[in-house]
């Protein structure tokens, strides 16, 4: 669990750093101001939900991706009204900005995205199986002559066997 959550941090990171590199130096928008912020918070929880969790890659994700994308994408705008509305706070880091929290793209992306990396990685955890391991079911191999029959038979369940027998009785 520690694992998932340390991997959902470092992926959300970055993927919010790379999201607020593309908005300030890809489309020279340093502010996150208006529409634009909302925006950029969408971009980034669309890009948290094809890489954290179950990546788009991996077999029979692309249904899983597609919702977390759609449900990321609420979230990530919804992430940044509730900072708009109740952290509004100026602040200064330095090289990266100076300004209100919501609106500086390194600041406020990285925290969006970590925010949702984390939830979708701690979803992600492992199913447990749902048989002990070495209680597989037994598999027989059936030859032409049909030595083993009596043996599959046997493991057959009941229902099916009465209904083999009603059939060869309407073909006789």
């Amino acid at each position: 669990m520690l694992r998932r959550i340390l991997l959902g941090v470092l992926k959300g990171t970055l993927i919010g750093a790379l999201v607020g590199v593309l908005f300030v130096y890809g489309l020279g928008i340093p502010l996150l101001a208006g529409v634009a912020g909302y925006l950029a918070a969408i971009v980034t929880g669309v890009f948290v939900a094809l890489l954290a969790g179950k990546p788009i890659w991996a077999s029979g994700a692309w249904i899983e991706v597609l919702l977390k994308g759609v449900a990321a994408a609420v979230l990530g705008a919804g992430a940044l009204w509730a900072v708009r509305a109740f952290l509004e706070a100026s602040i200064s880091v330095g090289p990266l900005g100076q300004g209100l929290l919501s609106e500086l793209p390194f600041v406020m992306l990285p925290l969006v995205a970590t925010l949702l990396a984390v939830f979708f990685e701690v979803d992600n955890t492992d199913e447990p199986e749902a048989t002990p391991p070495g209680d597989h079911a037994k598999r027989l191999r059936v030859n032409g002559d049909g030595a083993a029959s009596d043996e599959a038979d046997a493991l057959e369940p009941a229902s099916e066997r009465a209904e083999q027998r009603r059939a060869s009785h309407k073909l006789q």
